[in-house]
């Protein structure tokens, strides 16, 4: 593009311009025509310069705010760092390839995994090649659900975890997963938390493999998905890049938190909260009614990956949960997995296979979770809890008990479909089989094994 004075509006002989010295936006052939365009431009070129250094001012005084936070934050975790005693750390794994520890955060008694190399780990993995997993994301059984919260009132104080906003528990794998939302210096943080089992050990390598994915809903209707925003400070990212929205990780049942992803709240998607009210796409909570007004919503895909039941199968399950990190790493492009991209461009329905989404609502006051009877059972025969599920209460104890036995096969992976043709008869638990085989847990085990049915490969 050929670029004129703006003076005499002709192309400058020497072929190149000088630009105004205070705006930066003008350009002239010489010193006299901009002698000449003084009167015409210097309004504009007193405004221009005044936006400059109001944009110049407020990116200072947000640096030295996000400083001052960051500052404030180092100084509390070193605080914090502080006051964690020994009995607060549990080794779970250290040999001469890696190091697994579970912490405990001393101010939201939450557990943290720490994960440390050894000397002997690059030898490993160079002679072992593990495949990252990335590429196997969307194919387990799964239970997926959504959780929206308005991103302008989120708690912002680290120092007060239990007003972080928390959803109702979400029951799947004999897993008790929480997810939760707070502000950190302008960010929205998400975080995933599992209920803390008494019964179980810190120190357990016992427990459920599973992928977390996360995406943001949006669309004016609520039915598509977008990948989450960057963090953009570019003091950790640099701005526009992609960040990962899965990670791999052992929920043992012992309070572990694990956060997904932070966020900037200035690029949160929205959605109106009447499109997650008044669409059949969604099955709201039992007692959760959405605002209509402006909502961000989180919509977070649980896989089941593998049991884990002894100490080899726990290292092999956290070192493979490293992977895909070296893998995006290596291959920047690879952070984001194929299936999330095809989900985008897919929309909600088609992830959840045309059946209504569950959203979740914010747990007021905190309550005791409810506690169901599979607690109890050893881990590989925990199943998901039917506590959801619309007049269960009320069946009689043989109805109750044949839905025990059914949702013990879907929790172990081979739904008992003998079992279930029979209770579809009895007109007392059909409703309640309905509901469970349409939930987000159940339905996409079923329609895989429909699938491989109708391909012959099962008798």
């Amino acid at each position: 593009m050929t670029m004129i004075c703006d003076a005499c509006l002709k192309e400058p002989q020497s072929g190149k311009l000088k630009r105004c010295s205070l705006c930066k936006t003008a350009w002239y052939c010489n010193a006299k025509c901009q002698k000449d365009h003084w009167s015409e431009h210097r309004s504009t070129c007193k405004k221009i310069v005044k936006a400059q250094k109001e944009k110049e001012e407020k990116a200072k005084k947000e640096k030295e705010a996000r400083d001052k936070s960051n500052e404030k934050w180092a100084e509390r975790q070193k605080e914090l760092a502080a006051q964690i005693t020994e009995d607060m750390v549990v080794k779970v794994v250290d040999n001469e390839r890696i190091s697994v520890s579970r912490v405990q955060d001393p101010l939201d008694g939450y557990q943290y995994q720490v994960f440390m190399q050894k000397e002997a780990f690059p030898a490993f993995i160079n002679s072992t090649k593990p495949a990252c997993w990335c590429s196997d994301v969307g194919n387990k059984q799964s239970l997926l659900a959504v959780f929206s919260f308005d991103p302008k009132k989120l708690p912002n104080n680290p120092d007060e975890p239990e007003k972080f906003l928390k959803s109702s528990y979400l029951s799947a794998f004999g897993i008790n997963f929480q997810l939760q939302v707070h502000e950190v210096s302008g960010c929205i943080s998400i975080g995933i938390v599992d209920e803390a089992d008494p019964n179980v050990p810190k120190n357990t390598p016992k427990g459920v493999t599973c992928r977390t994915t996360h995406f943001f809903v949006s669309g004016q209707s609520a039915d598509t998905l977008s990948l989450p925003p960057p963090y953009d400070n570019t003091d950790l990212k640099q701005p526009g890049v992609l960040m990962c929205n899965t990670s791999m990780n052992v929920w043992s049942s012992v309070g572990s938190l694990v956060v997904l992803g932070l966020h900037k709240i200035k690029d949160s998607l929205m959605i109106p909260g009447s499109a997650l009210a008044n669409s059949a796409s969604f099955n709201l909570a039992p007692g959760f009614l959405v605002e209509n007004k402006p909502m961000a919503a989180v919509a977070v895909l649980i896989e089941k990956v593998s049991e884990v039941e002894t100490l080899d199968q726990f290292e092999t399950a956290v070192i493979q949960s490293q992977l895909h990190s070296y893998h995006s790493q290596s291959v920047p492009s690879a952070v984001v997995p194929p299936f999330c991209n095809s989900v985008v461009k897919q929309g909600l329905s088609k992830l959840n296979m045309g059946m209504p989404v569950l959203v979740v609502g914010v747990l007021e006051d905190a309550p005791e979770p409810q506690k169901s009877e599979a607690k109890a059972v050893p881990a590989k025969e925990k199943s998901p809890t039917p506590r959801n599920f619309p007049n269960v209460d009320s069946l009689s104890p043989e109805a109750r008990s044949d839905l025990d036995e059914i949702m013990d096969s879907f929790a172990k992976g081979k739904p008992a479909l003998e079992l279930i043709e029979r209770g579809l008869g009895n007109p007392e638990l059909a409703p309640v089989i309905q509901n469970v085989m349409s939930s987000p847990q159940v339905a996409p085990m079923l329609a895989r094994m429909v699938s491989e049915m109708k391909g012959g490969k099962l008798n």
